[in-house]
C-alpha cells in the first residue's frame, strides 16, 4: 500500500488493462480478477494461463508492472486500487471515462477493448502530465540538497530559468538579491532537469499542483512529506534541515566565510558564521593546539633568544 498521492499509478494501471483487453477476448471483470497465478510475465512477454495466450507488452505496461511490484508485491491481484483492495469494473470504468475527459479524448461508456487508436494515442500523449506529480517531490529534494535552496526559491522556478547551453540556473528575486542570482548546473542534476524540462514551455512553472496552479512555499514542505512517506523514512523531511545540511557541508570544506555565505545566498557572511561555523569549535580547538599554540611558542622562544643575545 502507498500514498493515494502516487498519481500516475491509476493512469498506468488503466493503460495496462487496455493493453490486455486489446490483445485478448477477456471481459473487464475477468481482467480485473487476474491474479499472479494466472500469468507468467518474463521481460516483455505476458502469458495468460486462463486462455493460453501470449503477447509482448509495451513500455507503458512495464512501468505499471514496476509500480505494481514495488507497492503491491504481497498482493495476489494484478490490478488493485491505490489502497490495495480489489478494483471493481464500475470503478475502473468511471476512472477510464474521467481519464478520457481529462485528456481531451472522445469518451463514451465502452469496454476498454473498444477504445479507438486515437483515444489511446491521446491518453498516452498525457503521460508526463500524470507522471510529473510523482517526479516533482524527488526533483525538489535534489534541488534543495545540491544547492541549499529555500522552499520559496524552489517554488518560484520556471522552465526558462535553466540554461543548459551555459549550464546555469537562475534564481529570481531571492532573499538576498532582488535582481536574482545565477548558479552553476552540475551533472547528474542537469540530466534530470533536461529530461524533465523538455516537456515544458519556456514560461511554465517547474512545479505544478494537480489543480494546475504553481507550487507555493508550503507545497515544497508537503511534497517532502510525501517523498518521505513513500520512501518509508521515519518522520518528515524538512526543507530547513536539508538547507542546514548544505550549510554544514560548506563548513566541513572549510570554505572562506564570504564564499560560503554567497553559496548560501546570505547578504552578510556573519549570518553564515553565526548559524554554521559554530559546528567547528572542536576543529578550531584542535587547530589551536596543533598549530597556533606551537607557532606562538616558537615566536616566544625566538624573542627570548634575541633578548639573551
Amino acid at each position: 500500500m502507498f500514498s493515494t498521492k502516487i498519481y500516475s499509478f491509476p493512469y498506468f494501471r488503466a493503460l495496462a488493462v487496455i493493453e490486455i483487453a486489446k490483445n485478448t477476448a477477456l471481459s473487464l471483470q475477468e481482467i480485473l480478477d487476474l491474479q499472479l497465478r494466472d500469468i507468467l510475465f518474463d521481460n516483455r512477454t505476458l502469458y495468460l494461463f486462463l486462455i493460453d495466450e501470449i503477447f509482448d507488452v509495451t513500455n507503458t505496461f512495464l512501468v505499471f508492472w514496476d509500480m505494481r511490484q514495488k507497492y503491491f508485491s504481497s498482493n495476489d491481484l494484478i490490478f488493485t486500487t491505490v489502497e490495495g483492495s480489489r478494483l471493481r469494473p464500475a470503478k475502473f470504468s468511471k476512472h477510464l471515462k474521467s481519464l478520457l475527459h481529462a485528456c481531451g479524448a472522445p469518451d463514451s461508456p465502452i469496454h476498454p477493448r473498444e477504445l479507438s487508436d486515437l483515444q489511446i494515442s491521446i491518453i498516452k500523449e498525457h503521460q508526463f502530465t500524470y507522471h510529473r506529480q510523482d517526479i516533482q517531490p524527488a526533483l525538489s529534494f535534489i534541488l534543495l540538497g545540491f544547492y541549499g535552496l529555500r522552499p520559496s526559491e524552489v517554488a518560484k522556478l520556471t522552465a526558462g530559468d535553466f540554461d543548459f547551453g551555459h549550464m546555469t540556473m537562475k534564481l529570481n528575486n531571492t532573499k538576498s538579491n532582488k535582481n536574482g542570482e545565477s548558479l552553476p548546473l552540475v551533472e547528474p542534476v542537469a540530466s534530470y532537469l533536461r529530461t524533465y524540462i523538455q516537456h515544458l514551455d519556456y514560461h511554465d512553472p517547474l512545479f505544478l499542483k494537480v489543480s494546475g496552479s504553481a507550487w507555493q512555499r508550503k507545497t515544497v514542505t508537503e511534497a517532502l512529506k510525501e517523498l518521505a512517506a513513500d520512501a518509508g523514512v521515519d518522520g518528515p523531511i524538512h526543507a530547513r534541515k536539508i538547507r542546514a545540511s548544505f550549510g554544514k557541508v560548506l563548513a566541513d570544506l572549510n570554505l572562506a566565510p564570504h564564499i560560503a555565505a554567497d553559496l548560501m545566498r546570505h547578504k552578510d557572511p556573519a549570518t553564515w558564521l553565526r548559524h554554521y561555523a559554530q559546528v567547528h569549535k572542536k576543529e578550531a580547538r584542535k587547530a589551536y593546539e596543533s598549530t597556533v599554540s606551537h607557532f606562538l611558542l616558537e615566536m616566544v622562544q625566538d624573542e627570548n633568544e634575541n633578548v639573551q643575545a
